[in-house]
């Protein structure tokens, strides 16, 4: 499954409010801890990360283990995602069609430019008249 980092402001009561990178699948878990109004995405400033690939299963296992059970002794993931990591997938992370098309375009400069060992496709002929 994809999975992208983003940055989220948790607030934890009044007086506490703190900033924290997570993939973008749990932030539902985050709402679901703290309350859907005390996470908030944070996107001005914030470093655009590629998308990674994961294993849902692994995912998984480490949000049961990150997170942990509430009160009624139910994991967080569980609760939000349902038992299995196939409930997980439907939050992978989907690239917009703008971010895909930015991928597939060639670096700034970097289009049309030879390596340093490359040979050149005007090399001299045999024939040239060199001073000998």
């Amino acid at each position: 499954m994809l999975a992208k980092h983003v940055t989220v402001l948790v607030r934890r009561d009044m007086a506490e409010a703190i900033p924290v990178a997570v993939f973008e699948h749990e932030v539902e878990i985050l709402k679901d801890i703290h309350g859907e109004g005390n996470v908030d995405l944070i996107e001005d400033g914030v470093p655009d990360y590629p998308a990674v690939e994961i294993d849902s299963g692994e995912e998984m296992d480490r949000l049961m283990n990150t997170y942990g059970q509430g009160d009624s002794g139910q994991f967080y993931a569980e609760r939000v995602y349902g038992r299995s990591h196939k409930g997980l997938e439907a939050f992978a992370h989907k690239p917009t069609k703008k971010a895909a098309a930015e991928k597939s375009k060639p670096a700034a400069g970097k289009g049309n430019v030879k390596p340093a060992n490359a040979p050149d496709d005007e090399a001299p002929d045999d024939d040239s008249d060199e001073a000998e």
